[in-house]
């Protein structure tokens, strides 16, 4: 319950936060994407009308899920289907809006837990399209490896890495780096595309693990 009246700002648009003080912030989507799943949990706890609800209008986990999941969905971009890492502009003028790194695999695992707990498809609809657009304008077929930078256009940002602190994941993907603060999940990613194939038998899902499973291999 506090997640939705502390983290959830904006209550018809799905708004994040990840601060809990109930104000407008940041809505990174990997925050998005645990707020998603445990709303989800919590619906198959509790699948009716949540007793002692404080807003009437979003009265079922399930419709709270589905609100929390409907903010970065109404945000991708309407070609690629791909979704910035900060997906509220143009109200937080932060680059982090332009462009989709592998924080979006996070958010599509935490779709697909959702879906785990609801057996409701509109989570697992969206979860594959974001899996399935990341794929398409992230694979790099001549070096067999993944941008770690994707703008919403689909074109990779091949620029070589600074390796200052909490720069942008920039060229190839940096598998084994251990620093989360630079936006880099690669071993999530390739744990999405496993997970999204083993539920579904989706060939794309198979291929875009195999492919994760030749970086591995290659930077071994």
């Amino acid at each position: 319950e506090q997640i939705w009246q502390r983290h959830v700002v904006d209550r018809s648009t799905g708004e994040i936060n990840r601060h809990s003080d109930g104000q407008p912030g940041v809505s990174f989507i990997m925050s998005s994407a645990s707020f998603i799943e445990a709303l989800a949990f919590m619906s198959s706890k509790t699948p009716g009308p949540i007793p002692g609800a404080t807003d009437p209008a979003h009265d079922t986990w399930l419709e709270r899920a589905k609100i929390v999941a409907s903010y970065p969905w109404d945000r991708r971009d309407p070609i690629t289907n791909l979704v910035p890492h900060i997906p509220d502009k143009p109200s937080s003028p932060r680059e982090d809006e332009e462009v989709a790194f592998t924080t979006l695999h996070l958010l599509a695992q935490g779709l697909l837990d959702a879906y785990d707990h609801t057996g409701d498809p509109l989570f697992l609809d969206q979860a594959l399209t974001y899996l399935a657009a990341y794929d398409a304008y992230g694979y790099d077929p001549a070096a067999e490896t993944y941008w770690g930078t994707i703008r919403l256009d689909g074109t990779p940002d091949t620029s070589p890495r600074t390796g200052s602190l909490a720069a942008f994941p920039t060229g190839h993907i940096d598998f084994w780096q251990p620093n989360v603060i630079d936006r880099e999940f690669p071993a999530e990613a390739a744990q999405a595309y496993a997970n999204a194939f083993a539920k579904t038998g989706d060939p794309g899902m198979r291929t875009a693990a195999d492919r994760w499973a030749g970086v591995i291999r290659d930077t071994m």
